[in-house]
C-alpha cells in the first residue's frame, strides 16, 4: 500500500520553508514516483536532491512540532529503550526506540505525516509515556538496522552512503524477493527478435535511443534491464525498463571496490553471476531500484579498448544460465560497434567539435637531405669552423703508400733451404751395427755364415752412399732390431 501522500511537506516546500527553492516540476515528479512505487516523500526530496538532509529535518521538525534528533543518535540507540519495545512491534509500526530521559519517558522515531494515534496507543500498551520524533525515512529504516539487526534495503543502503560513508549498513540474504507492487514503466515489453533488434538498432542516431532498443531487447529476456555509462569510476544511468522504485538512477553512483560490479565492468567479457552481500553490491542495487536478485548479467560496452558503459540486466527471484541469455550477450555485442559509428557520424556532422590532426608537410617544403655516405662539414652544430677543424681521417689509402705484401711462399728459397734428412731410417756408414740375418738355414755351415755376413755389409754400405740406389726397404713385421 502506498503511503498516504505528505501535503504538509509538499506545502512547506513550494512555500520556501528555511529558504529552500523547490521547483514545481520536480516536485511534481517526485509526488509521482510516490503515488506509483510508494515511500516516503521526503525520501524521494533526498533522491532527487530537491534539498539536503540536514534542511530537511529541519523542516519535518517544525511541520509537527516535534524536537529533531542527531543523525549519530541512530547509528547506536540505547539498549535500555530497545528493550522496552518489541522488534515485531516496532517494525509493523514504524517506531524505532532512541532513548529514555530522566523522567522515564521512552523516546522514539516516526515517520511523517504524524500518527498522534498510534503513539499514544502504543504508550498504553507499554505503560509509559512516549515521546515521538518525526525524522526522514532514511534515518528511520538506519534506526531499525542499528537496534533490531533489521535488513536494511538496498534502496536505502544507495542514499545512506552518498549522504553518511561513515554509516554501517546492516544487510541481510533474505531479501531475495521481487518488488512488491512495483509498477516500472509505462512502456510495453517488445517482440522483436534478433534481426529486428539488430536493424533497430543500426537506425539510431543518439545515445538515447541506442540505450533504449538496448534494454527494450534485453526485457524480452529478463524481467528488469537498464544501461549505465561510466565515468571516474562513475555509473551514470542512462535507461531502465522494468520493476524498480527510487529515483537515485538519474545521479552518478559512485562503484563501491567491495562490489562485483568493479571487476564486471573492468572485463572485457561479459559476466552471469550470483551477486555477493556486500554493502557495496547493496547500494548499486539500491541506485537500479532493485532488490537484489539470484543471477545478473553485466556486458561491458567497449569503444577503442576503453569501456564507456554496460548493459546490465537480472532475473529477479529466478536464477538465469548462460543457455537463457546467450542471445541476448550476442546482441549486446554489437553495442559498441554501434557507439563508435555514432561517434563517426557526429565527426563528419561536426568537425569542428573534434580537434584535427597537424597538416603533413608537402614535398616542395622538405629540404633535401645530406647524403648518407659523406659528412657534411659546413654545419656549425656538427664540427667546429675554420682553422680549428681537424683533418678527416683518409677513407682510402694511396697505393703507392701500401707496404709490400709478404711473398707467398712459406718457406725460404733458393740456397737457404736446410739439407733434408736422409730418407734412412737407420745410421749410415760404419757406424751401422751387425745387421741380423734375415733368414737362416739350420743346414749352414760357419763359413757360409760369415761370407754372407761380410756380403751384408758392402751390400749395406753401398746403400747408404748412394740414395737413389736404395734398395725396397723389407717390410716392418720382418724387421728384427738387435738389443
Amino acid at each position: 500500500m502506498p503511503q498516504p501522500l505528505d501535503s504538509q511537506l509538499v506545502k512547506a516546500l513550494l512555500a520556501g520553508s528555511h529558504g529552500v527553492v523547490v521547483d514545481r516540476a520536480a516536485l511534481e515528479a517526485a509526488v509521482n514516483q510516490q503515488l506509483i512505487h510508494g515511500g516516503s516523500l521526503d525520501t524521494l526530496v533526498l533522491e532527487a536532491k530537491l534539498t539536503d538532509e540536514r534542511t530537511l529535518a529541519r523542516i519535518l521538525s517544525d511541520i509537527w512540532q516535534t524536537a529533531p534528533v542527531a543523525p549519530a543518535v541512530f547509528r547506536t540507540p540505547e539498549a535500555g529503550a530497545v528493550s522496552r519495545l518489541p522488534r515485531r512491534m516496532a517494525v509493523a509500526m514504524g517506531l524505532v526506540p532512541l532513548f529514555v530521559d530522566h523522567k522515564d519517558a521512552l523516546h522514539v522515531a516516526c515517520l511523517s505525516p504524524l500518527d498522534a494515534v498510534l503513539v499514544a496507543e502504543v504508550g498504553e500498551l507499554l505503560k509509559a509515556t512516549v515521546v515521538a520524533h518525526v525524522v526522514p525515512e532514511l534515518r528511520l529504516r538506519q534506526g531499525l538496522s542499528a537496534a533490531y539487526g533489521h535488513a536494511l534495503e538496498e534502496r536505502f543502503v544507495s542514499l545512506l552512503r552518498s549522504l553518511d560513508p561513515d554509516a554501517v549498513a546492516v544487510t541481510g540474504a533474505d531479501r531475495d524477493q521481487a518488488l512488491p507492487g512495483a509498477a516500472g514503466t509505462n512502456e510495453a515489453v517488445v517482440t522483436w527478435d534478433m534481426v529486428e533488434a539488430l536493424a533497430h538498432l543500426a537506425a539510431q542516431d543518439s545515445r538515447e535511443g541506442i540505450a533504449r532498443v538496448a534494454v527494450n531487447y534485453a526485457r524480452t529476456f529478463l524481467p528488469f534491464a537498464a544501461i549505465f555509462g561510466l565515468r571516474d569510476q562513475h555509473a551514470i544511468g542512462w535507461h531502465r525498463l522494468g520493476p524498480c522504485e527510487g529515483l537515485q538512477f538519474s545521479h552518478p553512483f559512485a562503484i563501491a571496490e567491495d562490489g562485483f560490479v568493479k571487476a564486471a565492468v573492468s572485463s572485457p567479457s561479459p559476466s552471469l553471476l550470483r551477486p555477493d552481500d556486500t554493502p557495496g553490491a547493496a547500494a548499486f542495487f539500491g541506485w537500479l531500484g532493485r532488490r537484489r536478485p539470484q543471477s545478473v548479467l553485466i556486458v561491458p560496452i567497449v569503444v577503442a579498448n576503453r569501456p564507456i558503459g554496460a548493459l546490465y540486466a537480472d532475473g529477479g527471484v529466478r536464477y538465469r544460465s548462460p543457455r537463457d541469455v546467450g542471445e541476448l550477450t550476442a546482441f549486446a555485442a554489437r553495442l559498441g560497434p554501434a557507439f563508435e559509428a555514432l561517434l563517426r557520424q557526429r565527426h563528419r556532422q561536426h568537425p569542428s567539435l573534434f580537434p584535427q590532426p597537424a597538416p603533413a608537410a608537402s614535398d616542395d617544403d622538405l629540404t633535401e637531405p645530406p647524403p648518407l655516405s659523406t659528412l657534411s662539414l659546413s654545419s656549425a652544430s656538427m664540427a667546429p669552423a675554420g682553422d680549428d677543424l681537424p683533418e678527416p681521417p683518409a677513407l682510402t689509402p694511396n697505393r703507392d703508400d701500401l707496404p709490400e705484401p709478404p711473398p707467398l711462399s712459406m718457406a725460404p728459397a733458393g740456397d737457404d733451404l736446410p739439407m733434408p734428412p736422409p730418407l734412412s731410417l737407420s745410421p749410415a756408414g760404419d757406424d751401422l751395427p751387425e745387421p741380423s740375418t734375415l733368414s737362416v738355414s739350420s743346414a749352414s755351415s760357419a763359413s757360409s755364415a760369415s761370407s754372407a755376413s761380410s756380403a751384408s755389409s758392402a751390400s749395406m754400405a753401398s746403400m747408404a752412399s748412394a740414395s737413389d740406389d736404395l734398395p725396397e726397404p723389407p717390410p716392418l713385421s720382418t724387421l728384427s732390431v738387435p738389443s
